[in-house]
Parts: C-alpha cells; sequence; structure tokens
C-alpha cells in the first residue's frame, strides 16, 4: 500500500493508502482507504496521453471508454 497526499471525503484527514490500483484504457483506477474511518473510495486518473490525444480529439471509442470505466 502506498500512503498518498489524498484527502479522505468522508472525514477529511490525509492520512489515505491506496488500496488497489489497476491500469485502464483512460489512465488508472485506484480504490483508496483512509487510515482513520476505514471510508473506502474509487477515483479514475486519466492519462495525459488520453486526454490529449484522445479525448479532446472528439474520438467516440475515447468517450465509450471513458463512460464504460466512469458508470
Amino acid at each position: 500500500m502506498k500512503t498518498t497526499k489524498k484527502t479522505c471525503p468522508k472525514c477529511e484527514k490525509r492520512m489515505v493508502n491506496v488500496r488497489r490500483s489497476r491500469p485502464a484504457k483512460v489512465g488508472r483506477v485506484r480504490v483508496h482507504e483512509c487510515l482513520d474511518c476505514l471510508h473506502r473510495w474509487t477515483t479514475v486518473e486519466m492519462s495525459a496521453e488520453f486526454l490529449k490525444d484522445r479525448l479532446l480529439r472528439g474520438d467516440d471509442e475515447a468517450l465509450r471508454d471513458l463512460m464504460r470505466v466512469v458508470s
């Protein structure tokens, strides 16, 4: 597990670990866990390549990939 500088959305403390991290077509999907209140949440961190080269050009396949990860 890796400690991050993120803030827990529930208790607003900065003691957060990354429980799981996996690659996705849009970048990385990470599951975070607060070390204080044990709240877990997921973030989607898009890569610069995905944003610049695919999403901003209006690539339909990129939009579908993003919607698949977010929903």
